[in-house]
């Protein structure tokens, strides 16, 4: 397990939601937020991701189960801005959110074979002044790297962008906004994302939610 860093914060909000106080404090676990050196764009990065970890800590106990999983990782999980540097951009789009295995499969010492993981995200993606941020991309993009710490993302990228897909729109509840529906990105064909919200319609958030965070499988309503 990865030395637990405080970290204090005082932030405000501007998601509608209620501010976290002066002071407050999270605790990042095997989260790592890394930025370009000298960069005043990574203070601003730095400070949206520690919003939306409140954010996920404060206002949804599922959101609360996503953190808590990535905070717990056996493997460190670095998120990443996307800026000028195409180096770090996927299929050379530089405003696509993403998270790809960052190092060799290792055997934790809890006996997980899993990956260290990178998460890559636009500073709208996590400025909570922006109305990008409620989209969810932090939380979608956290499911895929803690199935990868966890060494458990399922074969079938489908699969994969259903689960994240569910999280993203508990993000997206909180928040008040639009419910995905639909998932497309050019290079799977379109499909449905309608899970979150049968779910919520039968009183099983709670078990999906569990199902995502301790199995490959997504076998939710």
């Amino acid at each position: 397990m990865s030395v637990r860093a405080l970290v204090a914060v005082g932030l405000v909000l501007g998601l509608g939601l209620a501010a976290p106080a002066p002071g407050d404090e999270i605790e990042l676990g095997s989260i790592r937020i890394e930025t370009p050196e000298g960069d005043l764009r990574g203070r601003e990065f730095h400070r949206g991701i520690m919003a939306g970890l409140l954010v996920m800590r404060d206002k949804s106990p599922y959101l609360a189960q996503l953190l808590r999983a990535a905070q717990d990782a056996p493997f460190p999980i670095v998120l990443h801005p996307l800026m000028e540097d195409r180096a770090t951009s996927l299929h050379n789009d530089p405003y696509r959110p993403y998270a790809r295995v960052g190092g060799s499969r290792v055997l934790g010492r809890d006996g997980t074979i899993g990956y260290p993981a990178a998460v890559y995200l636009t500073l709208a993606n996590v400025n909570p002044y922006w109305s990008e941020s409620k989209r969810g991309m932090l939380a979608h993009e956290l499911v895929h790297a803690v199935d990868l710490v966890y060494g458990r993302s399922h074969p079938e990228r489908l699969v994969r962008e259903r689960r994240a897909s569910f999280m993203e729109n508990v993000w997206r509840d909180v928040h008040g906004w639009r419910l995905t529906e639909q998932y497309f990105d050019g290079k799977l064909p379109a499909f449905e994302t309608l899970e979150y919200q049968r779910a919520k319609s039968r009183g099983a958030i709670a078990r999906c939610v569990q199902m995502l965070l301790s199995t490959s499988a997504f076998d939710c309503p």
